[in-house]
């Protein structure tokens, strides 16, 4: 049976019109009817809320037209959407974090990353590792690499990037990355707290050429000219190393 074969028959044994359907996915009926006829696949946002909808597992619902993994490894993957299972968090619950499972697809690729609000994403980078907080990152820029962590719980969206390899200075050996790589480096840090007036008004969110010092489990510690100060690790949305690698 096929997925749109799968969606017919499911919306049918609840009694629903496509066009009550397309309402409790905030899609048109024409979207609903191409599922259906096999002429379109949803996106990954809508098989969740479908699972959700239908109490049928996702894999379940895509099985006979590849696995959930392979589907999240062939698409843009959405961090906003509005099921009750959300693949990334919702943009506004600054509580939430992208699920490992979801991540663990992209390390060891070349990925570009979009963040929430205005805080500034990467382009094809490539993913190296994750922990608690961060994704770790390595970026070439003009024979140059440079090591970069994003907080995961502003992560918004990712795509992966058609490039068959990172291709890094000579002798440079890709390796894992964690906080502790940052130590005794300088980096620049940029904080969540981002809005279109930062910089003109309120407090700084934005922090360069600063020296890490070490890291406990809240704050990490810097020191920039001759003032040393602690900032709230769950408050980074991006540092990344100043010098080349």
């Amino acid at each position: 049976m096929t997925l749109g074969e799968k969606i017919q028959q499911l919306r049918k044994l609840k009694g629903m019109s496509q066009e009550q359907l397309a309402e409790k996915l905030n899609v048109s009926r024409q979207s609903v009817s191409k599922w259906e006829l096999n002429d379109a696949i949803p996106d990954l946002s809508k098989i969740v809320m479908l699972s959700e909808f239908f109490s049928i597992s996702a894999d379940e619902l895509i099985k006979e037209n590849g696995s959930l993994k392979q589907m999240m490894e062939s698409e843009n993957i959405n961090c906003n959407s509005n099921g009750k299972k959300n693949l990334f968090k919702s943009e506004d619950d600054a509580n939430s974090v992208i699920q490992d499972e979801l991540l663990d697809n992209y390390i060891g690729k070349v990925c570009s990353i979009d963040l929430t609000r205005w805080n500034d994403g990467v382009n094809k980078v490539y993913l190296t590792s994750y922990d608690n907080h961060f994704i770790y990152y390595i970026i070439v820029e003009k024979n140059e690499c440079k090591i970069g962590a994003l907080g995961k719980k502003y992560i918004k969206q990712i795509e992966t990037e058609k490039v068959e390899s990172l291709k890094t200075p000579k002798n440079y050996q890709i390796q894992e990355i964690n906080k502790e790589y940052f130590i005794a480096k300088k980096v620049n840090l940029y904080l969540d707290d981002r809005h279109f007036w930062s910089g003109l008004i309120g407090k700084d969110t934005e922090y360069l050429n600063l020296t890490v010092r070490k890291f406990d489990d809240k704050n990490i510690y810097v020191c920039q000219s001759v003032n040393e100060f602690a900032l709230l690790i769950s408050k980074i949305s991006k540092l990344e190393t100043v010098e080349s690698k």
